[in-house]
């Protein structure tokens, strides 16, 4: 009767065709827009009609039918089995990587990344709408409940079939909380950043905050096959087509336009871009050699082991060489501006208050941030501090020896602090100390946290698993203190503090050997990055050596030249009242003088020593003064 509204299933042939999205019909084809049926896997027109006439006898079918006519819960029925339909042949279309895909709503130029699946009705939404359709979805059992966007595409994308590589725990933790854009579908359809990613996240410890780097260094990867599609229209499709010979020079030409290169410069405004892509690069590389191997691929061996050769002889040369040269020189002629010590006064002050208070979140922000500023550490380390790493306290026991070659006040601090072991950057352990205030302060915390029930294993958490941030902590104390400049008040810049004023102490090599293992850091990386120059200090001790040695140089109006002269320029050894000293020669024989001894004249006073090929002249080993008549012996 119905000829028209059911067609036959063209779901084997579309399975031949690439994976795409179905769009809205034309204009002149009002009923063009078909769906596939639940139970026949037709493609239909008319869903309720098709259901009516053919599958009546059904149980799903049966219970919609006798709900009354034109009512509202009909309807829903209707869709719900329209939307399971579609769901099924969604399924498999995504499966098998061919076919259409029906999305509830149809839209031109949309792409299966921007799809997710409603967990109630199991209908196809743009990720967009997603959270808007839950709040009015009629198999929803909790309307009012509030969503996020993010949540709400997560869950909807576990509904779909995803490969083995997109099924790891890799990928749920890192790629399956990204932002969903462009970026991000390159990734996901991408084997070798996936792969590169994934060997990442097994290299490194399962920490929230090194998700997010790796995150970042997949989004790079993403930014530049994405860029190498533009330029190269669509030749180079994925990553693992750009790590050919053919394309190593559309590759520089991307990264350096990614990096802003300038050309009559060459300079990159995103110097470390350009460097952080060559070295995921260089793994990527070493991640395809290892495939190929394994796959016994003797042609794409040889195209990415010559690929690694150009990036070991012509990368340095025309990327890194000049992004590192960028870096350096942006971070020149930089202003030093670093808080001050009433700064941290202000701020110690407002914490010390705080950490009397009563409730949980104070007094954990409080004791955060005291800790960070008395040591110095940067702040995700002590922010990630673990409830088990404060259990292990390490009380000062010493040798008694030992104790007596410290002061007095020395020997008082070793008897008061606390030190306990976390561990730092690199998984190098890191010592913190604790004064008697703030063990109480923690002591009090762990009270509280058994109280509210509080399971993560941070001891600076919040109400959730996550632990409070150490930065919009300092940055809320810098507010609360009204410093002079809050955004200077960061744990970087008090390290930095720490590490340039430490220079006017004065400290042995051995004192600052230990002050950056404390804070730590490797010595080179103290005085290389953290300690900055103090411009008195140049212009007071370096200024006087200068004065020294420039003798007649124009000296400013502003400086007492008697007084310059002073104290800064040396005084003549010879005084008005002395004689000059008489030097007695040592007359040494021409046979006894070694043959790489020279002496123009015999008479000369000193003596000659070889040490090897080289001649050393030695000072005179005696002079007499003429006014007291003594024997001075020089060593």
């Amino acid at each position: 009767m119905y000829p028209a509204l059911v067609t036959p299933c063209k779901q084997d042939k579309s399975r031949a065709d690439p994976l795409h999205v179905a769009e809205k019909a034309p204009q002149e084809n009002k009923w063009g827009k078909k769906h596939s049926c639940k139970f026949c896997s037709k493609m239909v027109v008319k869903m309720s009609t098709h259901l009516t006439k053919v599958h009546a006898h059904g149980a799903d079918v049966a219970a919609v039918l006798r709900l009354p006519k034109g009512s509202k819960e009909r309807r829903n029925g209707f869709v719900r089995l329209l939307n399971e339909g579609d769901y099924k042949h969604n399924y498999d279309v995504l499966e098998g990587q061919s076919g259409t895909v029906i999305p509830k709503y149809r839209k031109a130029g949309r792409q299966v990344g921007q799809l997710s699946a409603c967990r109630f009705c199991q209908g196809l939404y743009a990720k967009s709408l997603l959270s808007k359709h839950l709040h009015n979805c009629p198999q929803n059992p909790d309307p009012s409940k509030h969503l996020k966007w993010g949540e709400c595409s997560k869950v909807g994308s576990y509904m779909l079939p995803i490969g083995k590589e997109k099924n790891s725990a890799f990928f749920q933790a890192v790629v399956g909380r990204m932002r969903d854009d462009a970026v991000m579908r390159v990734i996901a359809n991408d084997s070798l950043i996936i792969k590169f990613g994934s060997r990442l996240f097994y290299k490194k410890d399962v920490e929230e905050h090194t998700r997010g780097n790796i995150s970042s260094r997949l989004r790079e990867l993403g930014r530049l096959v994405l860029e190498l599609k533009a330029k190269s229209e669509m030749k180079v499709a994925s990553l693992k087509q750009a790590l050919d010979p053919i394309h190593f020079d559309l590759v520089i030409e991307t990264v350096r336009a990614m990096a802003h290169f300038e050309e009559p410069s060459h300079a990159y405004k995103k110097g470390n871009l350009a460097l952080k892509l060559g070295y995921s690069l260089k793994t990527c590389c070493k991640i395809l050699v290892s495939e190929a191997i394994k796959s016994s691929d003797k042609l794409l061996l040889e195209k990415v082991q010559n690929f690694s050769s150009l990036l070991a002889s012509d990368w340095h040369d025309s990327v890194s060489a000049g992004a590192a040269q960028s870096v350096t020189m942006a971070k020149m002629n930089k202003q030093l501006l670093l808080p001050s010590l009433k700064d941290v006064e202000k701020v110690n002050g407002v914490i010390n208050e705080d950490m009397q208070s009563t409730e949980y979140s104070v007094l954990a922000k409080a004791t955060l941030a005291s800790l960070t500023i008395f040591n110095r550490k940067r702040g995700g380390e002590l922010q990630r501090m673990k409830v088990q790493d404060f259990q292990v306290l390490q009380s000062s026991s010493i040798e008694e020896e030992m104790l007596k070659t410290l002061t007095t006040t020395e020997q008082k601090l070793v008897k008061i602090l606390q030190r306990v072991e976390i561990k730092g950057k690199f998984t190098r352990p890191v010592p913190i100390l604790l004064t008697p205030s703030m063990v109480h302060a923690v002591e009090r915390l762990l009270k509280m946290r058994a109280e509210k029930d509080i399971t993560s294993p941070y001891l600076f958490a919040s109400s959730g698993e996550k632990p409070f941030r150490d930065s919009d902590v300092l940055r809320t104390y810098a507010q609360k203190a009204q410093v002079d400049s809050e955004s200077l008040f960061t744990a970087t810049n008090l390290r930095k503090q720490l590490a340039t004023l430490s220079q006017a102490m004065e400290l042995s090599k051995l004192e600052e050997d230990q002050l950056a293992g404390f804070l730590g850091h490797d010595i080179r990386i103290h005085r290389g990055v953290y300690r900055k120059p103090i411009q008195i200090v140049q212009k007071a001790k370096v200024a006087s050596v200068l004065f020294k040695l420039n003798r007649g140089v124009d000296i400013p109006e502003e400086i007492d030249e008697k007084s310059l002269e002073e104290e800064i320029l040396p005084a003549d050894e010879e005084n008005e009242d002395e004689e000059p000293a008489a030097t007695a020669s040592a007359e040494v024989s021409k046979e006894e003088r070694p043959p790489s001894c020279s002496l123009s004249n015999e008479n000369t006073a000193g003596a000659c020593a070889s040490v090897g090929d080289v001649s050393l002249t030695i000072a005179p080993a005696t002079s007499t003064s003429a006014k007291g008549g003594k024997t001075l012996t020089q060593k």
